[in-house]
C-alpha cells in the first residue's frame, strides 16, 4: 500500500473539507471577490471537477493554511492566478484538491 507523506495529507484533508463544505451544485463565486481572483477562479473551472464556489473555498482554505504556516507573501487573488497556472496542465478536469495541497507543501518548505 502506498502511504500520502503527512505533508501532503494534512493539507489534503482541509482543502477536501473546502471543497466539499460549499455545497453541490456549484454556484459561480461569489460577486465580492477581487475581479483578478474571480477571472482566475472562473478560469480553473474547466481544468478541476470542483466547480467555481468550490474553488473559490479551497482558495480561500489555501491562503489561510499560508497565513496560519507564517507564508504571508501572496494575496488570494494573486495564490488564485499561480494555482491557475497549476491546473493548466490538467488534459482533463480532475479534482484540483491535491494539486492545491501539493502546492501548499511547496509553499511550506
Amino acid at each position: 500500500m502506498r502511504r500520502i507523506p503527512c505533508a501532503i495529507a494534512l493539507p489534503a484533508a482541509a482543502l477536501a473539507v473546502a471543497a466539499c463544505s460549499s455545497g453541490y451544485p456549484a454556484a459561480a463565486p461569489s460577486p465580492s471577490l477581487p475581479a483578478a481572483e474571480q477571472a482566475a477562479i472562473t478560469a480553473m473551472a474547466p481544468y478541476c471537477t470542483q466547480g467555481p464556489a468550490q474553488l473559490a473555498s479551497m482558495v480561500s482554505a489555501t491562503h489561510g493554511l499560508e497565513v496560519k504556516a507564517g507564508i504571508k507573501d501572496e494575496t488570494e487573488a494573486q495564490l488564485a492566478g499561480h494555482l491557475l497556472a497549476v491546473v493548466k496542465a490538467n488534459k482533463a478536469p480532475v479534482s484540483c484538491v491535491d494539486e492545491f495541497a501539493a502546492y501548499l507543501t511547496l509553499r511550506e518548505g
